[in-house]
């Protein structure tokens, strides 16, 4: 039985951390650290961002303990409803 791999993924914006605010209609630039926490290589890795950020993504494999840092840059929109 093998291990499947695993991925751990952060996304920031402009260096900030998960719940601090940005400014409706200004550029972000967004990073997203990528690392493979499983005990297998893991293939084809493509990030999406549901706020519809594309994102860029050095390559698409990484080894066991392996990490990247793959980008993107959006502009902040309103929520619906507030």
């Amino acid at each position: 039985v093998t291990t499947p791999g695993k991925l751990q993924i952060v996304k920031k914006g402009n260096g900030l951390d998960a719940g601090q605010r940005f400014i409706t209609g200004h550029a972000v630039n967004f990073t997203y650290e990528v690392k493979n926490i499983g005990e297998r290589d893991v293939n084809s890795i493509a990030v999406t961002d549901s706020k519809g950020v594309k994102v860029t993504c050095p390559k698409a494999i990484l080894k066991p303990g392996e990490s990247m840092t793959c980008t993107g840059r959006g502009v902040v929109k309103a929520e619906s409803g507030k």
